[in-house]
């Protein structure tokens, strides 16, 4: 049983060493889809059972060795160290149990080799509490997508970078003028310029095309911005972390031409784009002649109109032409409500300009578009690992050394006091001589519960062996006194 628990043991900590720091397995292979949990349990229960009966079996010979004659020799007349019949049946409850091991620590007071044994008995009853702090999972971030792309929506964590269409914006620049045939070959969907008259000593009207003013004599003063948007093409870092998205720009690109007729399409093609915007080069990054249109038709719409105010009213030909005036006129800046403007754009773009991919269905020849959106680089989610505590292998190890401590000296002792391996046995009792003394004391106490332990069990007896081979149990002398008890 020594070599079946320390074998176990051993491919155990082989296991837990193979596991560490891994993805938890779905199951173990070549054991039937057995999960290693379950199999961590099952290798400490084999430890924890072989341990046992090889502790209980030298706890057994501990008896014999107790209550041999030269063991009580070297007692030298100690009354706690004398041995007394009961003394059997505290080894035997001690190679049971638990509560059978802690009398028999405080009958020997700690000061004998079965205390060792009995210890041992003790500290086993603890290893499930073991079993389930040695191996934990914890969830921790691992790639997935071996092939470094994935979709958007499988990703719980990320760090990787992607490129995808963005609604670039510009306002008061410094007197730079935008063109939709300016040579940078931006694609421009709106150019617009603000126009603010203000009278001193009144409030100013704004506008993108004419403006208005109260009369004074005095000059007015005159402010203008040109504003241009137009599509680009934007790389970000993306991250996940404790379920909030960040973004961080890496690169933009906005160079694009008209498509050439060879690729049948009325767009306007992204060109040149740089290999550290990290973009897909199977796919076409355009905007559609459709696109530009709407847009240019909506943008010229929203941006056109007056506004004019005065001490008591403010009067516009739009909520649009009037957002961007308060925004001019206050704190927010018409730089930044541009922006603003176009992140929400972006927001639509992102949202309903996804790549479309086309398939063709071999039954029918019918045709479907599957929209999906992908990331190249590496990315992460949340997956359970093994993680081993390494320390709480000590526990089984130690107990595993003191069990050889154990069982060795348990041996050599059994050899010095030439006392035969009996152990457990229950034959060797049944022919062993028990002294004539001790018989008349028993009377009719087998017969009475607890009865023998009244009767003779505080009788101090030690084990002999006879010149014929027999062993047997006499009385051994009173502590300062000539005769038997």
């Amino acid at each position: 049983m020594l070599a079946v628990c320390v074998g176990t043991a051993t491919g155990l900590a082989a296991l837990l060493r193979h596991y560490d720091s891994r993805v938890v397995p779905e199951s173990l292979a070549g054991l039937g889809g057995l999960q290693l949990d379950t199999a961590v349990i099952a290798l400490v229960t084999v430890v924890r059972v072989s341990l046992k009966a090889v502790v209980e079996t030298a706890l057994s010979q501990g008896a014999w060795l107790w209550v041999s004659e030269r063991a009580q020799q070297r007692s030298d007349g100690d009354d706690a160290a004398a041995a007394r019949l009961s003394d059997f049946k505290v080894f035997d409850e001690a190679s049971r149990g638990l509560w059978g091991s802690l009398c028999l620590i405080w009958r020997m007071k700690g000061c004998h080799l079965g205390c060792v044994g009995a210890a041992i008995i003790v500290l086993v009853h603890g290893f499930e509490t073991f079993s389930q702090q040695m191996v934990t999972f914890e969830q921790r971030p691992a790639p997935v997508a071996a092939n470094g792309s994935f979709t958007s929506d499988n990703v719980d964590a990320a760090a990787v970078e992607h490129s995808v269409f963005r609604v670039a914006a510009a306002a008061d620049l410094d007197g730079t003028v935008y063109r939709p045939g300016d040579p940078s070959r931006r694609a421009y969907f709106s150019v617009f310029d603000m126009l603010s008259l203000s009278q001193p000593g009144s409030d100013g009207g704004s506008s993108s095309s004419s403006s208005s003013s109260s009369s004074s004599s005095s000059d007015p003063q005159v402010a203008g911005s040109e504003c241009a948007m137009w599509f680009c093409i934007q790389t970000f870092a993306v991250s996940v972390q404790d379920g909030t998205l960040n973004e961080t720009l890496v690169a933009n690109w906005s160079a694009t031409a008209a498509a050439s007729p060879q690729q049948s399409s009325n767009a306007y093609v992204f060109v040149d784009i740089p290999e550290g915007l990290n973009v897909d080069s199977s796919k076409q990054y355009a905007v559609s002649h459709d696109a530009m249109t709407a847009l240019r038709g909506f943008m010229a719409a929203v941006t056109s109109g007056t506004v004019s105010t005065d001490a008591n009213a403010v009067e516009s030909s739009s909520d649009w032409v009037e957002a961007m005036w308060s925004a001019s006129t206050s704190g927010v800046g018409l730089a930044e409500w541009i922006a603003s403007f176009a992140r929400s754009l972006t927001a639509e773009v992102r949202r309903n300009g996804r790549s479309a991919v086309a398939t063709t269905s071999a039954v029918n020849n019918s045709s479907t578009e599957t929209r999906t959106k992908t990331y190249e680089g590496s990315a992460v989610q949340l997956t359970p690992f093994v993680a081993v505590h390494w320390l709480w292998m000590l526990y089984p190890g130690a107990l595993i050394l003191l069990a050889v401590y154990f069982l060795l000296h348990t041996m050599a002792a059994s050899a010095r006091d030439r006392v035969s391996a009996w152990k457990g046995g229950a034959l060797p009792m049944l022919f062993c001589r028990v002294d004539d003394n001790i018989h008349r004391h028993v009377g009719d106490g087998m017969d009475v519960p607890d009865g023998l332990d009244d009767r003779i069990g505080h009788i101090r007896v030690a084990m002999y062996r006879c010149e014929n081979g027999q062993w047997g149990f006499r009385t051994a002398k009173a502590v300062g006194a000539g005769g038997r008890q």
